[in-house]
């Protein structure tokens, strides 16, 4: 939930079960800067705060953000090993 408190805007997590982000660290409560990245479950957004020339432009984007996957040790489906049919086992 985002509210304006005084100066600020502030958003809080109503203890959800996928966490909300503000740049990068999870949060509870924290107050909004401009340009403020902020992550709700899968759902990226930014915060933009005084943008009234950006209103009649704005647009919705959908999307995932990919966590980094790990290097796989293990060779890919189908992938054979690689034998030099020379070689003295």
């Amino acid at each position: 939930m985002i509210q304006r408190e005084g100066e600020h805007y502030v958003l809080t997590d109503l203890n959800s079960t996928g966490g909300t982000f503000v740049n990068e660290k999870r949060i509870m409560k924290a107050v909004l800067k401009s340009g403020d990245s902020i992550l709700l479950a899968d759902t990226p957004l930014v915060f933009v705060e005084n943008a009234p020339h950006l209103a009649d432009k704005a647009e919705v984007v959908t999307g995932r953000i990919r966590k980094k996957e790990k290097k796989s040790t293990t060779r890919p489906t189908g992938e054979r090993p690689k034998l030099d049919w020379r070689s003295k086992a």
